[in-house]
């Protein structure tokens, strides 16, 4: 895109102390990248590499320890006004109605308290809280307590909109799939023992398994990633197992001339071979993490897009249910992208395949 850059990151790096004080931990290490106008950027990775941190960062909420943050051009000094952050958390007020929760951002930033009222109401509307204005957060359901923050959040107008929340599914599912495909894949007698099993999980189907995990785990985010890691395991899992099935015997003979241990044979010639076929399994996971998470979010879920979906559908609300289905599209769309850029940058020695199955 070719708008103003909104928010950006300058060879920022964050440093926490560890251990009383006496060890550095290093959170994230001079990290440089901008988000312009009108641009969703998500930021992806394992739980810890520091996501959370450049939100907090970007926000105004936390001071780097190296390097700096910009909003529409202007460092990065403390809360602004042009940045709204909405945590994992809904941290609603306990003693403010729904409609003063809503109300709480702008009445910090000194808004008249009639213009308020109408902008507040707008966003009441918009997202069908007009009859619980009144309500107390302890009287609403989760996902109603994520649509106050989400109105909370609007409600400054700002031009960047900053959301944390990790796709832990699909991390979570891509990385056991390529645990035991590879492990299967060298070992038949264990692909003979386990398979079974694991064509019986795959054929089963997972909207089953979201009210046995609600039962377990209860109204939280963890049956949700656990449907979504069942649905990515298996093409992940599939693709890694033939990949390794399928090394060029010669090539490992060639590593073997020249003695090569068990480890470089893995790392030099098995791993960089079965990285197209993972990268395969990889794009199909992406997309189907979020059928995952909004199979769990349709069956028991208190928020997120797939209860939104439910809600709008049972409220017979024909713009929600647009809405959440074409922020879904986004959701999978925008997983999808992140894995081909990923997959061009470590597979770079093979012909760019681009975005051309878009």
């Amino acid at each position: 895109m070719s708008g103003p850059v909104r928010l950006e990151y300058r060879n920022v790096t964050m440093h926490f102390a560890s251990g009383g004080g006496q060890r550095k931990l290093t959170a994230v290490s001079e990290v440089s990248f901008s988000v312009r106008d009108g641009e969703v950027v998500s930021l992806i990775g394992p739980s810890g590499c520091g996501k959370s941190t450049l939100l907090n960062i970007g926000s105004g909420l936390m001071a780097p320890s190296a390097g700096a943050a910009f909003v529409d051009g202007e460092g990065v000094e403390g809360p602004n006004a042009h940045v709204a952050f909405m945590l994992q958390k809904d941290l609603l007020l306990p003693w403010r109605t729904v409609a003063e929760n809503v109300m709480f951002g702008v009445e910090i930033q000194g808004v008249p308290k009639r213009a308020r009222r109408v902008r507040a109401q707008a966003l009441l509307d918009a997202f069908s809280l007009t009859e619980f204005a009144g309500r107390y957060p302890y009287q609403l359901s989760g996902g109603m307590r994520q649509r106050v923050a989400l109105a909370r959040t609007l409600a400054v107008d700002p031009s960047v909109l900053l959301l944390d929340e990790p796709f832990a599914g699909f991390l979570l599912g891509s990385l056991l799939g390529a645990v035991f495909g590879y492990l299967l894949g060298m070992s038949p007698t264990a692909e003979l023992a386990l398979s079974p099993y694991i064509l019986a999980l795959q054929i089963a189907p997972k909207v089953a398994f979201a009210p046995l995990f609600i039962l377990w785990m209860g109204f939280t985010v963890y049956p949700k990633i656990l449907v979504a890691v069942l649905i990515v395991f298996f093409p992940v899992m599939i693709n890694v197992l033939t990949a390794v099935r399928n090394v060029d015997p010669d090539l490992v003979n060639l590593a073997r001339a020249f003695k090569a241990t068990r480890a470089q044979i893995f790392w030099k010639i098995e791993f960089p071979t079965s990285l197209p076929p993972t990268f395969a399994g990889l794009r199909i996971g992406s997309t189907l993490a979020v059928v995952g998470v909004v199979v769990g979010e349709l069956v028991g879920g208190n928020a997120g897009l797939g209860y939104l979906l439910s809600f709008g559908e049972g409220q017979a609300n024909t713009p929600m249910v647009f809405v959440a289905i074409v922020m879904l599209t986004l959701v999978g769309s925008v997983a999808y992208v992140a894995v081909i850029l990923v997959e061009q940058r470590v597979l770079h020695y093979m012909p760019v395949r681009a975005l051309e199955s878009l």
